[in-house]
């Protein structure tokens, strides 16, 4: 099973190296089953602009993410490229096998490609807490739980802003390194909001960093019954999160290195590092 994992990751690195790669016809992977979690009630559409390099403070990057919240209090929060994607190929699975040819259909609708494969579980496996899923490295999957973080939120009532017609309240928290600077609504009474956020007696629809590095802004919030699926961990490998947060930095700071010396690829070129090699890295997370 995992080997058929490493296929479907190395499309999705490839893909991101190239944007007209395009999979070896006739091949198939498979997908691991998925139990249904829950069944979420409302969708919030969050755009998440941040910026990947300190010495560049004019230049950020931007993706869209998705929040699913249940009545029972599990939420699952991912990018919207990896929620669009498992539901294109979805559609076309059978005993969870998939042609690679729809591979790469729903990678041409889903657009330029590139995700971590970022989900984030709160209240799983259970309550208080939070499951993190997401790749790192060229080909591996990792999971790892952690307890919910506190914030300590500072509520400040009389600073209000209209958002997406809701009337919202301010708080300030710390995390990891970071200030964090939110605005929820009282209106929506879910303790919910994008990424590791929440805590507040209101859905958070605005969130920045003291430093102005990160952003998440509610653009859409929708009424509607989804199933909220697991992630197939029997193909993934769980760690503990002060070792993921190591793993990151060295995929995010030298991912061609580490393509390259994998043992995935070959070259007869030798490989070696060099300055032009080290890509920026601005974790949101700094401990």
């Amino acid at each position: 099973m995992k080997k058929l994992l490493t296929i479907l990751l190395l499309f999705f690195t490839a893909h991101s190296f190239a944007q007209d790669w395009i999979a070896p016809p006739g091949s198939t992977f498979k997908r691991s089953h998925r139990d249904t979690l829950g069944v979420s009630y409302m969708r919030v559409m969050y755009s998440h602009k941040y910026m990947p390099d300190t010495l560049a403070r004019d230049n950020f990057d931007k993706y869209a993410a998705v929040l699913h919240v249940c009545k029972d209090g599990l939420s699952k929060y991912e990018e919207y490229a990896q929620f669009l994607f498992d539901s294109l190929v979805s559609l076309k699975t059978k005993n969870y096998e998939i042609l690679v040819e729809d591979y790469n259909a729903a990678l041409k609708k889903v657009g330029n490609y590139y995700s971590n494969g970022l989900r984030l579980y709160k209240n799983h496996p259970e309550r208080g807490k939070i499951l993190n899923v997401e790749y790192t490295g060229i080909v591996e999957f990792y999971y790892y739980t952690q307890d919910k973080p506190q914030f300590n939120w500072s509520v400040r009532s009389d600073s209000i802003q209209t958002i997406l017609e809701h009337q919202c309240m301010y708080a300030e928290g710390q995390y990891a390194g970071r200030t964090w600077r939110v605005w929820f609504t009282p209106e929506v009474p879910v303790s919910e909001g994008p990424w590791k956020l929440c805590g507040l007696p209101g859905l958070i629809l605005k969130a920045e960093d003291a430093k102005g590095e990160f952003f998440f802004n509610a653009f859409a919030i929708m009424n509607n019954e989804s199933a909220v699926k697991e992630c197939g961990l029997s193909d993934m490998f769980t760690t503990k999160r002060e070792k993921f947060l190591k793993l990151k930095e060295k995929k995010e700071v030298n991912l061609k290195q580490q393509f390259l010396s994998s043992g995935k690829f070959t070259t007869s070129v030798p490989v070696k590092t060099s300055i032009a090699d080290i890509r920026p890295y601005n974790p949101i997370e700094f401990y």
